[in-house]
C-alpha cells in the first residue's frame, strides 16, 4: 500500500464533502468536484499494484464486489426510504437499478443515490481489467489500450447522459494504471519534483474553476500529477500515522454518507425555518465535519467488520489483512 495515495483518498473524499455542503457556491469554486477524478487516479494505481499476476478473475472479482457493494447498497436503502418519506419514492425499477449499478442508457439516467454515478465508471474499469487479466502479464497494459479505444469510441461531449458525456474519465483510470507501472519499476520523482508537481496541480485546479473545459483537462490532468507528486512524499511519517491511515480507510464510507447527512441537515435547517442560504458557513460548519464524522464511525462499525466477515467467507484462502479502499466519487 502506498501510504501516500491512501491518504489522498481522505482528502479526495473532503473535497466532494466541501463541493456538496455548497460552501464555495458564492464565488463559483467547484474545484471539490475534482475529488472524483483524484479517485478515478488513484483506482488505477490501487488495482495496478495490488493485483497480483498470479491472481484469479474469480479472486478479482469478488475483491471488487465485497469492496464496493455491501456499503454501497446500505447507502443506497438508506437514501431510498429518505426519498420515500421526504421526497418522491424512487421506483422499484430504479432502485433495482441503481443496486446493480447498471443504467438505462437510453435515457439521462443517474443512480437512486447520486454520487453513485461515479462507481459505475469504477465496475466498467473492474470488468476491463478483469478480462484483460486473461492476457497474463500484459493486463495493465492491454487494460490501458482498451480504455483508450471506448473513451474514444463512446465520447460524446455534452451529452446529457453522463455515460456518454464524461466517457473520457477512462483515460484517468488509465493515468493511474501507467503510474502504477512506474512505481513498480522505480520511476517516481524526487521530492522537489514532487513538489513542483504539486503546485502545478493545485494552480491547475484554481485556474480550472475560471475555464469550462472538457472535465478530463479541467481536473484530470491536476489530478494525475497530484497523485504522482505526492507519491514523492511517501516516506513522510504523517501518512503512516493513525489518524492519516483512518481517513483513508474512512474515505469510501465518507463519500457514500455524506450527502444523506447533508441533506438530513438541510431538512432540519428547512423545518426550523432557518434558510441554508443566508446561513451557508454555520450550514457548512455543521455538515462538512459531521459528515467525516459519520463516514469514520461507518468505517469502523460496519465497513471494516463487514469486509473482514465477507473476506472470510468468500475469500477463505487469503490471509485475513483489510483490502486497501476502492477510489470514489460528486
Amino acid at each position: 500500500m502506498l501510504y501516500s495515495i491512501h491518504f489522498l483518498r481522505f482528502i479526495a473524499a473532503t473535497a466532494v464533502v466541501v463541493e456538496h455542503s455548497d460552501l464555495l457556491v458564492p464565488w463559483n469554486i467547484h474545484t471539490g468536484t475534482a475529488g472524483v477524478d483524484i479517485f478515478f487516479v488513484i483506482s488505477g494505481v490501487v488495482i495496478g499494484l495490488s493485483t497480483d499476476p498470479e491472481m484469479s478473475i474469480r479472486d478479482f472479482l469478488v475483491r471488487r464486489f465485497i469492496r464496493i457493494f455491501p456499503l454501497y447498497w446500505i447507502a443506497t436503502l438508506v437514501w431510498a426510504a429518505y426519498s420515500a418519506r421526504f421526497a418522491i419514492a424512487p421506483s422499484v425499477e430504479h432502485i433495482l437499478r441503481s443496486l446493480l449499478l447498471f443504467p438505462d442508457l437510453s435515457v439521462v439516467w443517474f443512480p437512486v443515490y447520486l454520487p453513485a454515478w461515479t462507481l459505475v465508471f469504477e465496475l466498467f474499469f473492474y470488468a476491463v481489467f478483469a478480462a484483460c487479466m486473461l492476457s497474463g502479464r500484459f493486463a495493465r497494459p492491454l487494460c490501458c489500450v482498451v480504455l483508450v479505444l471506448v473513451a474514444f469510441k463512446f465520447s460524446e461531449l455534452g451529452n446529457p447522459n453522463i455515460y456518454f458525456g464524461f466517457a473520457t474519465v477512462l483515460f484517468e483510470f488509465v493515468a493511474g494504471v501507467l503510474i502504477s507501472i512506474a512505481v513498480e519499476r522505480g520511476w517516481v520523482p524526487g521530492r522537489a519534483l514532487g513538489g513542483l508537481l504539486i503546485a502545478a496541480a493545485l494552480a491547475w485546479f484554481a485556474v480550472g474553476t475560471l475555464h469550462d473545459t472538457t472535465r478530463v483537462i479541467q481536473w484530470g490532468i491536476p489530478a494525475v500529477m497530484l497523485v504522482f507528486g505526492l507519491i514523492a512524499f511517501e516516506n513522510a511519517r504523517f501518512f503512516r500515522s493513525k489518524r492519516a491511515l483512518l481517513g483513508g480507510n474512512a474515505s469510501y464510507a465518507i463519500y457514500l454518507f455524506h450527502l444523506s447527512l447533508i441533506q438530513a441537515v438541510s431538512l432540519i435547517f428547512k423545518v426550523n425555518d432557518f434558510p441554508v442560504q443566508e446561513h451557508r458557513l454555520i450550514f457548512a460548519a455543521i455538515t462538512i465535519p459531521a459528515s467525516l464524522a459519520l463516514g469514520a464511525v461507518m468505517y469502523l462499525a460496519v465497513d471494516k467488520p463487514l469486509l473482514r466477515w465477507l473476506r472470510r467467507m468468500l475469500l477463505p484462502r487469503v490471509a485475513d489483512r483489510h483490502l486497501p479502499a476502492a477510489a470514489h466519487s460528486a
